[in-house]
């Protein structure tokens, strides 16, 4: 008998922890034999919605991700925006589900990086003026003319940072 290729294939497993580990194990292998076949060698977008439906069935457990806001905010300079971005995150936890959470923390550190770059002595939030959101808008659109972000991603990024400084602007 001839022994398959995929490792996965004849374990049962009892424990939920494994059967995640097998089934990332598959979705690895899946993606290495098929990915190339696929025009652009895109991901397969189905894995995700079988994931999801294992899920739901009960065969896999749900996977819980624990957000670490202090890891993800680290490569800010300044704390006092570390801090407030932390703070803006907690808020939108209680408010969002996970994926408009990881959004709004992408689009704050990828602001406040530009921001730092722009004005390196600007350590306050109050040192976000109008001038500044308006340069913000304008690089933002200069990335859409390279190539850089699409339109959509480029207005995704523009309403997370409104939020952020609306929210941060409402707690003072």
């Amino acid at each position: 008998m001839q022994q398959s290729q995929y490792p996965y294939s004849s374990r049962q497993r009892e424990s939920g922890k494994d059967r995640l580990e097998d089934f990332d194990a598959f979705r690895d292998a899946y993606q290495r034999q098929y990915r190339p076949r696929r025009k652009g060698r895109r991901v397969d977008s189905q894995l995700s919605r079988l994931e999801r439906f294992l899920v739901h069935w009960g065969t896999l457990p749900p996977s819980h991700d624990v957000l670490r806001y202090d890891e993800l905010v680290d490569t800010l300079r300044h704390p006092i925006v570390r801090e407030a971005i932390g703070l803006y995150l907690y808020w939108c936890e209680a408010k969002y589900q996970r994926p408009t959470i990881n959004g709004a923390r992408a689009a704050a550190v990828a602001f406040f990086l530009w921001f730092q770059e722009q004005s390196p002595a600007s350590s306050r939030l109050d040192d976000v003026t109008r001038p500044v959101a308006l340069a913000y808008g304008h690089y933002l659109h200069e990335q859409v003319q390279i190539g850089r972000f699409g339109l959509a991603h480029q207005r995704t990024l523009h309403s997370y940072i409104v939020s952020f400084l609306t929210s941060s602007s409402m707690s003072e």
